[in-house]
């Protein structure tokens, strides 16, 4: 859900238009201190390490977040504030 403004209805105005959108975020548990460069993926098993920001660990030296996800539907006006339903996010 976005903020209830009407200028935030205005600016994603034809948003409905897309297939997909970029969420950027902020990681709300971010352990930046002591984080390393190369973590073991757990997705891959753990054999194999790839750079931090190549993962989903929490351990970074930034908390910002971003994922593409697919609009499913605008759903401008709500009366609550304007709600896009996606679906596909690794958030």
């Amino acid at each position: 859900e976005l903020a209830n403004d009407p200028h935030v209805r205005a600016a994603l105005r034809g948003i409905e238009g897309f297939s997909h959108l970029w969420v950027v975020y902020v990681f709300h548990a971010t352990g930046s201190e002591g984080w390393k460069p190369g973590v073991r993926a757990p997705r891959l098993g753990g054999a194999e390490k790839v750079g931090v920001l190549a993962s989903r660990s929490p351990h970074r030296p930034n908390p910002i977040g971003l994922s593409a996800v697919e609009l499913v539907a605008a759903r401008l006006d709500h009366p609550q504030g304007a709600r896009p339903a996606v679906r596909g996010g690794d958030l």
